[in-house]
């Protein structure tokens, strides 16, 4: 049992060095005659992470369906945190969306 305590530290400090689990945008609206895409996800910061190529893929496969060949992201995703920690103070819930604009390579 003395190791315990022991195996209790090596756990959480583990935990703290564990990768931030990936989220994927889905899509929100769009105009297929225009050719735009919007995509968006809520997620924790603190443990999740927007994983960039699953969110370009899914607005790629968006914009295919649409008869486009792929999809180019427009400029930088708006990023706001919409819940914080009222203790803390921190950002416990962002919403970030990306425009999407639809090719023909």
């Amino acid at each position: 049992m003395k190791f315990f305590p022991v195996s209790v530290v090596a756990a959480s400090l583990l935990a703290g060095c564990m990768a931030p689990t990936p989220v994927a945008m889905q899509a929100q609206s769009g105009s297929r005659g225009d050719g735009l895409l919007q995509m968006s996800t809520t997620y924790n910061p603190r443990i999740e992470d927007i994983s960039w190529t699953a969110s370009n893929r899914e607005a790629s496969n968006r914009c295919h369906a649409w008869g486009f060949s792929h999809a180019l992201p427009m400029g930088d995703a708006r990023q706001t945190c919409v819940a914080t920690d009222s203790y803390y103070g921190t950002c416990n819930s962002m919403q970030a969306t990306q425009t999407y604009q639809c090719a023909i390579r």
